[in-house]
């Protein structure tokens, strides 16, 4: 087993009983090496295809994403996360009752956004004729529309997919989620290289990845819908809803509200840029939120009643992830320029600040979501909400006038310091629910601060050698991936 693993290991068997211990451990562990390559292919995806379509291209892409996840949350209460937090959540009539929430919820909104699109599409292209001449208004609107078909396939799920986060069962997980992912890469890939190579190739990729998706999980995951609705469930579903009214919307604001404005203001060229510098800058979110954050919530759930477990779980995985994101930090603000270039192209150099200041507001990020777990593991979402309000309220303040007078540096920066102060109000708050200290959440880091340092002084003497920046990176990127495995081998010898 891997070191990640081992570490991974230990958190679990600390925190859930020894029946489930093998359980976690292959679930972790098949999770784990789907996500990377499914993150790898995507990858791969976008280096090729920013070679084939238009910097416009991702930009009106950035912006169809923006648009669809926003009419997600408008109406998100919470159904995966109320399945693996309730005691109940496995139950038939519980799913019976989660599925058609999110089903009505799921037609609902396509409908209303389906309806919506022409008002969509004139607001963000009427004062942008560079894209009405790639694509005329009806085709814009049906791309639109076309994306949208993803939201009621993302609704019709079996809610046995959510199930399997609750029961550990990671490895059929990994074939809904990331089967689908990897079905759906390849066919934009196929598209854009035998049909189209433009905008649409993103656009078919990203709709039937949904329906292959929503299909696995009822072929994995059978579940047949009754009419019938249980009460006590019902009732158990709307209070958890009730506790989450808002967030959803308070989290896009945090998260996607950069891309709204930008998308606006900014040229269809440029936003395509920070797209893809926000793409790549997300990797590590995405393998935290696929990897590690499917075990938090059902791992700190069984043991809701033991706060010092809770505080324990919390500190081992903060240290963990400090000993890999510190060093990598180093290395991706060293060579970002070189990162971009070789990611996207040339072009893409001239926007390394802004792709620096995503990377530190992602690494920042992914250690949010320990606290966020830790609440919804203890039934309180409203905590979720209050972090999760404060951080769109700083964004939304600031947001605007950050782009105004410094671009996509500007949306950036905002994101980094909106989630800073978070995560500070988020220490302070576990302080109480959970006794966890503010020195004892520092000292997390510090295994992180001393593997960073060799890959500092690693840095200063390969770029005194004056060598191409590629092979800079390269030896760089290698000795990164030495310090992180040496810091990681210790920290698992104290545990």
């Amino acid at each position: 087993m891997s070191i990640i693993g081992q570490l991974y290991f230990k958190l679990i068997t600390f925190l859930n009983s020894s029946s489930t211990k093998a359980k976690c451990v292959r679930g972790v562990t098949l999770l784990g090496v789907g996500t990377v390559f499914e993150r790898f292919l995507r990858l791969v995806a976008r280096m090729i295809l920013a070679r084939l379509l238009l910097k416009e291209d991702f930009g009106l892409w950035g912006i169809i994403l923006a648009i669809s996840t926003v009419c997600e949350a408008i109406t998100e209460v919470g159904i995966k996360q109320s399945i693996i937090q309730n005691k109940k959540g496995d139950k038939f009539a519980y799913m019976n009752v989660a599925w058609w929430f999110q089903t009505l919820r799921g037609m609902g909104l396509f409908l209303l956004a389906y309806a919506l699109a022409p008002v969509i599409c004139g607001f963000y292209f009427d004062d942008k004729p560079e894209m009405l001449d790639l694509y005329n208004k009806k085709e814009l609107i049906l791309l639109i529309r076309i994306s949208f078909l993803a939201i009621a396939f993302n609704g019709i799920m079996s809610p046995g997919a959510h199930v399997l986060r609750k029961n550990f069962q990671f490895g059929r997980l990994m074939l809904i989620m990331q089967g689908s992912a990897l079905m759906g890469t390849v066919i934009t890939l196929i598209y854009a290289y035998t049909i189209s190579c433009n905008i649409w190739a993103l656009v078919i990729g990203f709709s039937v990845e949904a329906v292959i998706r929503c299909v696995l999980s009822f072929i994995i995951c059978p579940f047949m819908p009754s009419l019938h609705c249980e009460r006590q469930s019902f009732n158990e579903l709307i209070t958890f809803a009730r506790r989450m009214l808002g967030m959803p919307v308070l989290t896009m604001i945090a998260m996607e509200l950069d891309g709204i404005i930008l998308g606006k203001l900014v040229a269809p060229a440029m936003f395509g840029m920070y797209s893809q510098a926000k793409f790549l800058a997300q990797i590590p979110r995405q393998l935290f939120s696929k990897v590690i954050n499917p075990v938090l919530l059902p791992a700190f759930s069984a043991k809701q009643d033991d706060k010092a477990a809770l505080c324990k779980g919390l500190i081992i995985m903060t240290r963990t992830t400090a000993i890999i994101s510190f060093p990598v930090a180093v290395f991706v603000l060293t060579c970002s320029k070189e990162i971009l270039s070789i990611a996207f192209g040339p072009d893409y150099a001239s926007i390394n600040i802004a792709f620096d200041l995503l990377f530190l507001y992602i690494l920042v990020r992914t250690k949010s979501f320990y606290f966020v777990s830790i609440l919804l593991s203890l039934g309180l979402p409203n905590y979720v909400r209050r972090f999760v309000g404060l951080r769109a309220l700083l964004t939304l303040l600031l947001i605007y006038p950050a782009i105004k007078y410094f671009s996509i540096e500007g949306a950036a920066g905002v994101l980094l310091v909106a989630n800073l102060i978070t995560l500070l109000s988020q220490v302070i708050q576990m302080r109480t629910l959970i006794a966890l200290t503010f020195s004892e959440y520092l000292s997390a880091f510090i295994a992180g601060v001393f593997s960073s340092i060799f890959v500092i002084v690693a840095a200063i003497l390969i770029f005194l050698f004056d060598w191409s920046p590629l092979i800079n990176t390269i030896a760089l990127g290698f000795i990164c991936f030495l310090a992180c495995c040496a810091g990681l081998y210790s920290i698992r010898r104290k545990m």
